[in-house]
């Protein structure tokens, strides 16, 4: 009898460590996608190459030949304090509500020779927008990193 309960309490003793290191594996990778600029559900759309993406730097190289369309998708309060030049506010929110996503079909109409360039901070509101977006007949890109890549490469304007 002392066998067998040796035998269970060993069997518990391991299920427990396994659960636990479960557990701090998960912890791991909740705490590293917390820290990474994007949130894993967006990192897995990207790893799909569902969002086209381009750098600042290759944005930076691209406008001497193609004609760009910038559209903030922050908030007001964000876009007053800081913009690329000559974008256009378009909030996700109005984008998700339809309105924001008709205005941008206005100006990919207006526009059918030019990308449309979406950024926000860095990075998941734009992604979020380019979900809502894909349907509109338009080239568009998502600036990897936002504002905050862009202001790291361009100086400030």
């Amino acid at each position: 009898m002392q066998l067998l309960t040796s035998g269970w309490v060993k069997s518990r003793k391991v299920l427990v460590a396994i659960a636990l290191g479960i557990i701090l594996l998960g912890l791991a990778g909740a705490i590293a996608a917390q820290n990474a600029p994007y949130s894993s559900g967006d990192r897995s759309a990207l790893n799909a190459g569902e969002i086209p993406l381009i750098t600042a730097e290759q944005l930076q190289q691209a406008q001497k030949s193609q004609n760009f369309i910038f559209i903030d998708v922050r908030t007001p309060r964000e876009y007053e304090s800081d913009r690329i030049q000559n974008s256009i506010l378009i909030p996700i929110d109005a984008i998700e509500r339809g309105s924001g996503a008709e205005k941008v079909r206005e100006i990919a109409t207006q526009n059918p020779d030019s990308t449309i360039v979406l950024y926000c901070q860095r990075g998941p509101r734009s992604y979020r927008a380019y979900r809502h977006l894909q349907a509109i007949d338009s080239q568009f890109v998502v600036l990897s990193g936002g504002i905050t890549a862009w202001r790291k490469t361009v100086s400030a304007e």
